[in-house]
């Protein structure tokens, strides 16, 4: 767990909403699509993700992405996520707030999400990357 993770579990057990908030711990990949659409929104934080492959997973699931500014996430999404500053809680909450609510930007960020999300899929991506190390092998 993160530096953080007591103090998070702590906040959202003592808050208004504490029976909205489920902290799944190790999840099982298999299940995923069951766990993403019950969501209302996927909210992701992290500074210095790689491949940021929960935000696809949750687009693919019709959910809404809301994402840190920073790192490859902007890329990861297509632009297809509301986006905030990490370490700017208003910013945060302000985006969740949107994600939340009814409305035509979240419908959009729904649909739009799940155009994106459609994109993607194992084999074309194993192509590619075999197609790039043979490239760059000189095969």
């Amino acid at each position: 767990e993160t530096a953080y993770a007591a103090e998070v579990h702590e906040v959202a057990l003592a808050s208004s909403v504490a029976s909205d908030v489920f902290f799944t711990g190790f999840f099982p990949h298999k299940s995923f699509a069951t766990l993403y659409s019950g969501a209302d929104a996927c909210i992701f934080p992290s500074v210095s993700e790689g491949t940021g492959l929960p935000v696809i997973e949750a687009m693919a699931s019709g959910v809404p992405v809301g994402a840190s500014s920073s790192g490859a996430l902007k890329e990861v999404s297509g632009g297809n996520a509301l986006f905030f500053d990490s370490d700017d809680i208003g910013q945060m909450a302000s985006v969740i707030e949107k994600m939340v609510s009814p409305s035509a930007e979240r419908n959009e960020l729904i649909n739009n999400g799940m155009d994106w999300a459609s994109g993607f899929d194992w084999k074309s991506t194993a192509e590619s990357v075999v197609s790039i190390l043979l490239e760059a092998s000189g095969v």
